[in-house]
């Protein structure tokens, strides 16, 4: 109930924040989209306890599914989830500079705040390069098997 409440506090003030709108934040978790659904698969199966609802022999192992298991790994995917719902809120909200500036301000030293102002303005900057060359690729404007030297060959002709 902690969590869900965390997490509806969050939400709720990503929504009434002026600069930040509610799709940008929840674009910036799309990364999660594949991720929980692991995390409750495998951890539904590794955490025990309570009634078994499946049990599968695997070799020499007897893999087995509980409500236990079921209920820790929607916990643990919970507290992922509102874990990085607040990293997102913070890393859509807040500047590199401004982000760098606090950390000095807090007792960080310089290097390692521009260390860190530095990564939060490449990330961005490699998704948009990937995405580009991704884009590239699925329109056909790029081949990764015929680079520059088929291109030499081709204008050699």
């Amino acid at each position: 109930p902690a969590l869900l409440a965390i997490g509806a506090l969050i939400t709720a003030f990503v929504v009434a924040g002026r600069d930040l709108g509610f799709r940008q934040w929840i674009g910036a978790l799309s990364p999660f989209k594949y991720l929980i659904p692991l995390i409750l698969a495998i951890n539904s199966v590794f955490y025990g306890g309570g009634e078994v609802l499946v049990a599968v022999p695997l070799g020499g192992f007897r893999v087995t599914l509980t409500v236990g298991g079921i209920v820790t790994s929607i916990l643990i995917a919970l507290r992922l989830l509102v874990l990085a719902a607040a990293a997102a809120w913070f890393g859509v909200t807040t500047g590199a500079t401004e982000f760098e500036r606090g950390l000095s301000v807090v007792g960080v030293p310089w290097r390692l705040a521009f260390v860190g102002s530095l990564t939060l303005r490449l990330v961005p900057e490699m998704r948009g390069r990937f995405r580009n060359i991704e884009d590239a690729r699925v329109l056909g404007a790029t081949s990764f098997r015929c680079g520059a030297l088929m291109l030499g060959v081709v204008a050699a002709r």
